[in-house]
């Protein structure tokens, strides 16, 4: 079985669990913004587990689907826009100059790519509820 018949196959089981549309489409949001926001690999996993102790009533399914989509092809481009985003937000500052004031650079730098990053974050997570919950309605709907 090829990658894609197996991601096409476990989306088909998260459909057909027994949680609302609204916990399917909320459990791939959540995780949709876990493993976009949380830059350092694995941590993202980390914070879904601890997210779905609290939160019994997300589709854990949906959580960890959201995490295997959200690989590193579909990532890098969504941090090139993050700091795109913050650039539009902060002024966009001169050429770093290697000086006494590098650090205050680096932390301007940062600052940018968090905030731009929270956005992005945010907004894709948003859009991907709504898609999501639009595609298991028609899904459901279909099955009966």
């Amino acid at each position: 079985m090829g990658l894609k018949n197996k991601i096409k196959h476990h989306f088909h089981e998260v459909l057909r669990t027994k949680n609302s549309d609204h916990e399917i489409a909320l459990g791939f949001a959540v995780g949709t913004f876990l493993e976009i926001f949380f830059l350092v690999p694995g941590l993202g996993l980390l914070i879904s587990i601890l997210v779905l102790l609290i939160y019994s009533r997300l589709s854990k399914y949906a959580l960890l689907f959201a995490l295997l989509f959200w690989n590193v092809l579909f990532i890098a481009p969504l941090y090139i826009l993050s700091y795109h985003v913050g650039n539009l937000i902060f002024d966009v500052s001169p050429a770093v100059d290697l000086d006494a004031s590098f650090p205050v650079h680096i932390l301007s730098l940062s600052r940018r790519f968090l905030i731009g990053h929270l956005i992005v974050s945010s907004v894709f997570s948003i859009l991907i509820y709504f898609i999501a919950k639009w595609i298991i309605k028609n899904y459901r709907s279909r099955l009966n």
